[in-house]
Formats: C-alpha cells, sequence, structure tokens
C-alpha cells in the first residue's frame, strides 16, 4: 500500500499502517490519510493544552521521578499518569476508539510503573486492565519545583479536555454526517463523568442535578455563583424600558416593542483565563 501520510514521522506512519488492519475501516490510502489527518489533529490539540498549562516535554522519567504526566502514544491514545506522593499513582487511560484490540477509557485508582517512562518506548503499569501501551510520542510534564497538588490539577484537568477533544475529532473524521451524537449534551457529559468517576449515571444525575438547583438558589437569592474556571453568574438590576418603535428588518413592517418595568435578570462574566483560551483559539475551525 502506498504512502501517501506526508507530514508525519516514518515511525508513526508505519504505526498507523498496522492500526488501519485493526479497525473496521476500508484498508485503502483513503483510510491511511483520514487516520493521519486525525494524529495531526490530536498533536495539535495536544501541543496546545501542554503550553496553556504550564507543562514541558521531557524524553525520559525515571521512576524516583515523582512527577505527574501527560503522555500522547504512537497511536493517538492519551495517557494521564499522577504523582506519586508514596502510595502509588493513578492512571486514565483514553484510546483511539476505533480499534477493536484495545479498551476505549480506563480509569485505575491505584497502580504504579513497572519501569521508567520514555518517548518511543511503550509505559507499562503493574495494575489495571491497561498493562502497556504502544510507543510513546510525547510526555509532558511540570517543573520540578511545582507543588504534586498542582501538577495532579493540571493533568486532571487536561485529560478531561483532551479526551473530550479527541472524541470530537474522532467524530469530525469518522463518523458520517449526522450520525455523530452531541459530545456536550447532558446525557453525554452524564454518561462520561460517570464512566471517570466510578459512579453510576443515576448518582452522577443526581449530583448534577442537584448542583444545578444549588447554583440557581444561589443567582435568585441575590448570590455571585461561582461557576470554576467558567466564571460567576449574578442578578443584575435592569432599569425600566420605554415602549419604542422598530422596523423589521425582513420585512420593513413597523412593530411596537412593549414597555419592560424595571427587573432583575441573570448574567454571567466569564473568567479571564477562559476569555484568554478562547482567544488563543485558530478561528475557522
Amino acid at each position: 500500500m502506498e504512502q501517501v501520510m506526508t507530514g508525519l514521522p516514518e515511525k508513526i506512519q508505519k504505526h498507523l499502517q498496522g492500526i488501519l488492519s485493526s479497525t473496521d475501516l476500508p484498508q485503502n490510502d483513503e483510510s491511511l490519510n483520514v487516520l493521519a489527518q486525525n494524529w495531526l489533529g490530536k498533536k495539535e490539540l495536544f501541543e496546545s493544552m501542554i503550553r496553556s498549562i504550564s507543562m514541558d516535554e521531557a524524553d525520559h522519567l525515571g521512576l524516583d521521578d515523582k512527577r505527574a504526566m501527560l503522555v500522547l502514544t504512537y497511536s493517538g491514545s492519551l495517557i494521564g499518569i499522577g504523582p506519586n506522593r508514596g502510595e502509588g499513582r493513578w492512571m486514565e487511560y483514553a484510546s483511539i476508539a476505533l480499534r477493536k484490540d484495545v479498551p476505549g477509557i480506563v480509569t485505575v485508582e491505584a497502580t504504579n510503573l513497572q519501569e521508567p517512562v520514555s518517548v518511543d518506548a511503550g509505559a507499562k503499569f503493574t495494575q489495571g486492565s491497561v498493562k502497556s501501551t504502544s510507543a510513546i510520542f510525547m510526555i509532558a510534564v511540570c517543573a520540578q519545583d511545582v507543588d504534586l497538588a498542582e501538577q495532579e490539577k493540571r493533568v486532571k484537568e487536561a485529560m478531561i479536555f483532551l479526551t473530550n477533544a479527541f472524541v470530537k475529532l474522532n467524530q469530525k473524521s469518522f463518523a458520517a454526517d449526522g450520525e455523530a451524537p452531541e459530545q456536550f449534551n447532558m446525557k453525554a457529559m452524564i454518561k462520561f463523568l460517570s464512566a471517570k468517576n466510578n459512579l453510576t449515571q443515576k448518582q452522577v444525575k443526581a449530583l448534577v442535578t442537584d448542583f444545578l438547583t444549588l447554583a440557581e438558589t444561589g443567582i435568585l437569592l441575590g448570590e455571585r455563583v461561582p461557576l470554576g474556571k467558567i466564571g460567576n453568574m449574578s442578578l443584575k438590576l435592569r432599569p425600566p424600558r420605554k415602549p419604542r418603535v422598530m422596523k423589521n428588518r425582513f420585512t420593513g413592517q413597523e412593530m411596537t416593542i412593549p414597555a419592560m418595568p424595571e427587573r432583575w435578570a441573570p448574567k454571567i462574566s466569564f473568567s479571564k483565563r477562559l476569555k484568554e483560551r478562547a482567544a488563543e483559539m485558530k478561528t475557522g475551525e
């Protein structure tokens, strides 16, 4: 089969050719091109994320290195590995979701590395359903002076974002128009949180419902309700509005907008961090 995956390192080209045979995709050059573009998209997302949370690339981490890490494999799988605080590490694994021979998303609460982690070699773990991975393309870690709790926070944040971003990229690459489900409706998010936190969907739905009810209550009581990294919600008093005549821009007909009394209205203030990250995104995607 002719190699058509330009722009990829040769080792990744060969690996993707092997992956294609374990998928239900047509065994042709067009499928290889789709896999290649999908992999490049994941690499770009990975690099953008590690820049935004101040993590650096590393070629090798020894067993005595306690830092948390974020890993991208040759196949485009994503691995988050928690810091070693003396009682082992946690591990999250998200595969490319196309292969029939590997699980989709796996969370292991307590495991350890069997050997040092290095680029161009697979990661090996002592516990969990994923004992080893395909060869590693990129490793990201925090600086040595970053607190382990902060490192854990950054890696968990990155895993949530990248896992969902990779899913949407897979949908765009491999699903026919109209077949891909909406990833961020309530049902899909509850399913994701259920799998990620080892809870039933019923338990997650109850927690999310209670959280939203609590937030709504706080807003209606006049409190400024924080929404984490998103920002804050509150009420704003809008002044009374006089009736006015406007022209319908489609029909040209005049219509009267009725007067409105003084009233409270919900308001959301987005965080500086969210605004900055949104501004960094490429337009047209």
